[in-house]
């Protein structure tokens, strides 16, 4: 999702912008599927020895059963939470 050649800028949702993490619910909420097959998803998989039974069941995500913990967003010059795209964030979900 993010490439090295950008600043990443995190923001914890008792601390950051309330308008970001308005924004990232709002782009969230239609998602029913979480892609998990990019290099560091799989390294940290492997790391951690996480079951490919707990990896099926994230794979049928519905956002109103998660509670958002944290965004992190590429820091670019005059981007607004209101213009992010999902390929601007990186979230952090917890079961709630």
């Amino acid at each position: 999702m993010f490439t090295a050649k950008y600043t990443r800028v995190r923001f914890h949702i008792e601390f950051g912008p309330p308008s970001l993490f308005e924004r990232v619910l709002f782009k969230m909420k239609d998602v029913q599927k979480l892609y998990m097959d990019g290099a560091h998803f799989k390294k940290r998989t492997a790391e951690r020895e996480i079951p490919p039974e707990v990896l099926e069941m994230l794979k049928d995500f519905d956002s109103s059963k998660w509670v958002l913990k944290t965004a992190e967003v590429r820091k670019s010059s005059g981007v607004r939470p209101t213009q992010l795209t999902q390929s601007d964030m990186f979230i952090l979900f917890t079961a709630g």
